[in-house]
């Protein structure tokens, strides 16, 4: 959560700044992806082929310290609000419920977005993809906790948490449900969306997108031809595969020399003990390709 926080007080800053007459505002861009592992992309280690991500970080900041809320809900509650999760009423899923407090049914009405911020700093502000901090997510009901009713002005993507990338449940233009486009995969239309919302964009004024994928959540669900790119990758399993980052880790500096791998966790038998090494190879193919 560290991160989080850090990041929301350079914002917040940015925007007084902003606010008292500074030059041109810059737009800006959070990516978010879903449950990735720490070593998941190239620039942190990994064999997966990542590199666009990696172009920014060779020109940005690789965090190697910081906390994590490990949920959907929480994660994306505290990032659009710079709160710990409990504070901004998301202690655990949107869709659960509870009576204590911190664990209601949905984000906070007094925890303010980064959305409602930048709205109020004269940004336009733009969604795509994953939403799953309200409690609604039908037609009918409340819709406080929606997007657009919390700061954003354009939206595109799912309430719910996860479903299949190909015909996903809650599918969202605006406050409007619509059908999933013919050929259509998920990530692929968040991206393409998001491009489309800044190719509208006017000129005269800057934007904020929150662009919030939900790759690579389960289910497991990636074109064929991507998933062909990782042919013969995994076959050595996933004994190799993780000394390969571990070392790598170490190369890249993001983690001390000094540092030791740790067991194998027991719920996790050795890659030569593992019945079903096809269908797990074919699995780290999947969510390599997401």
């Amino acid at each position: 959560m560290r991160t989080i926080f850090l990041l929301y007080t350079i914002l917040c800053s940015f925007l007084t700044f902003a606010q008292n007459g500074a030059p041109k505002k810059p737009n800006i861009l959070v990516i978010l992806t879903d449950d990735m592992g720490y070593s998941d992309i190239g620039c942190y280690g990994s064999e997966i082929n990542t590199p666009n991500i990696d172009k920014l970080a060779a020109n940005g900041i690789r965090f190697t310290h910081f906390y994590t809320t490990p949920r959907c809900s929480p994660t994306r509650a505290s990032l659009l609000t710079g709160l710990y999760s409990h504070q901004a009423g998301m202690g655990h899923l949107s869709t659960e419920n509870f009576t204590q407090a911190g664990y209601v049914d949905g984000l906070s009405k007094n925890a303010v977005t980064m959305a409602e911020v930048f709205q109020q700093a004269g940004y336009a502000t733009y969604m795509t993809g994953k939403w799953h901090i309200a409690k609604n997510t039908k037609k009918e009901g409340d819709r406080s906790n929606w997007p657009l009713q919390r700061g954003f002005q354009r939206f595109f993507g799912t309430l719910n948490g996860s479903g299949s990338y190909y015909d996903p449940g809650t599918l969202m233009s605006n406050n409007t449900f619509i059908p999933p486009a013919k050929n259509f995969y998920y990530t692929n239309a968040i991206s393409d969306t998001a491009v489309k919302f800044i190719q509208e964009h006017p000129s005269d004024k800057p934007f904020f997108f929150y662009v919030a994928f939900t790759g690579a959540h389960w289910p497991l669900h990636a074109p064929e031809e991507a998933i062909k790119k990782y042919n013969g990758v995994y076959e050595k399993g996933w004994d190799e595969i993780r000394k390969q980052r571990f070392n790598k880790l170490k190369q890249l500096g993001i983690i001390d020399n000094r540092a030791v791998l740790t067991e194998r966790s027991v719920t996790i038998p050795a890659w030569e003990n593992e019945p079903l090494q096809n269908w797990q190879v074919r699995r780290m193919q999947v969510y390599a390709a997401m």
